[in-house]
């Protein structure tokens, strides 16, 4: 990557259509952005995803887990990563084993894959989008095998997580462990896995 030039130059944009491999689920099809952006088109994408936060109602608390923006564009406020805010271990108070860092989305009729992911905000209005690079949790999992609705299929910062693997997806947790989650999991113990600091008392299912 040329640090001295911008994200969209020539050489960088050249750099994106290469891509790694190691972003890549090899189950998915799509590895290309679904963005039609003018010498774009050809970039690749990720389909791993940092961890934004839950969005829906903590049954610990029996509140809405946080939320900075509320509406199409929510914005998960308890999840690993954030806009300008360093975590520590010590921030995880859930358990770094019961928290979820990283997920996939690797589905093939998936219509929102960004082009590269733009790295969070630095100054100006050069400034990156964390929201390219992180998801919430909000919906179940594998929801796109199931419908096909542009809620789902649309750009927005809910995730919808899933994989072309018969029945889950995969997804890292804070202590460095990647556990296949069904698609069947109770939705509050999904909600629960997300959140850093919501209280609630799961565990990962067997």
């Amino acid at each position: 990557f040329y640090f001295d030039e911008t994200a969209s130059s020539t050489k960088n944009i050249q750099l994106a259509t290469e891509g790694l491999s190691v972003l890549l689920c090899p189950s998915c099809t799509v590895t290309r952005t679904c963005e039609v952006q003018p010498g774009r088109e050809n970039c690749q994408t990720s389909h791993y995803y940092g961890n934004r936060g839950p969005i829906g109602l903590n049954p610990t608390t029996n509140s809405m887990y946080g939320n900075a923006i509320t509406g199409t564009w929510d914005v998960g406020i308890q999840g690993i990563f954030l806009d300008l805010e360093g975590l520590a271990i010590r921030d995880v108070t859930d358990g770094t084993s019961k928290t979820i860092a990283f997920g996939e989305i690797a589905v093939d009729n998936y219509n929102a894959y960004r082009t590269f992911t733009y790295g969070t905000q630095w100054s100006g209005s050069a400034s990156g989008l964390i929201f390219r690079s992180t998801k919430n949790h909000c919906w179940p999992i594998n929801i796109l095998r199931q419908s096909e609705s542009a809620v789902y299929t649309g750009f927005n910062n809910h995730g919808p997580y899933g994989s072309q693997h018969p029945g889950g997806a995969n997804m890292s947790m804070c202590d460095g462990s990647v556990h296949f989650l069904s698609e069947a999991i109770d939705q509050a113990v999904y909600l629960a896995l997300a959140s850093r600091d919501g209280g609630e008392l799961v565990n990962l299912p067997n």
